[in-house]
């Protein structure tokens, strides 16, 4: 474990009326980061970010490793907004970040995770399938699997540009 991680989670699993929804999951977020966490419906991002907040039972360990830590936690900041907003939205969240905030985000849109995020958390079935930088997370073979499409890659201004592709 690095010395800024603020948020751990070892084997956190969510059973909501009798169904699991998480299954042993376990990551550890370090503050000053960016954290895209994406799955296509129904994966269980609103549940882990529920049970990373204590605010959902979970069986396995979540432990915040700082009193008063600066963590922002966002579910889905930039649905039905139109484009100039998801930017100012990913912008501010990004400046917290760079101010040594833990962001978490759980979006649906790849390209805003590829173009903000430091981390890329990939969910699917209630598992943690992927995680790392936005290029080793969210690989063809991720995205193929778990989103069953591929994508278009680029670099625009020296920033990841992902296109969803059917």
């Amino acid at each position: 474990m690095r010395d800024d991680t603020l948020v751990t989670a070892q084997g956190v699993s969510v059973t909501l009326a009798g169904r699991l929804v998480l299954s042993d999951v376990s990551l550890a977020l370090a503050s000053g980061h960016l954290v895209a966490l994406v799955g296509p419906n129904g994966a269980g991002k609103t549940t882990l970010l529920r049970a990373l907040a204590g605010l959902v039972p979970s069986d396995g360990a979540i432990r915040v490793l700082a009193v008063e830590a600066p963590v922002i936690l966002a579910d889905e900041p930039t649905s039905s907004l139109d484009p100039r907003h998801q930017l100012d939205v990913m912008q501010t969240l990004r400046a917290a970040a760079n101010k040594g905030t833990l962001v978490i985000v759980v979006t649906h849109d790849l390209g805003l995770a590829a173009r903000f995020a430091d981390t890329v958390l990939v969910l699917s079935e209630g598992r943690l399938v992927s995680q790392g930088t936005p290029a080793q997370a969210l690989s063809e073979q991720v995205i193929g699997e778990v989103f069953r499409i591929s994508a278009y890659r680029a670099e625009y201004q020296c920033e990841q540009v992902i296109v969803p592709w059917g």
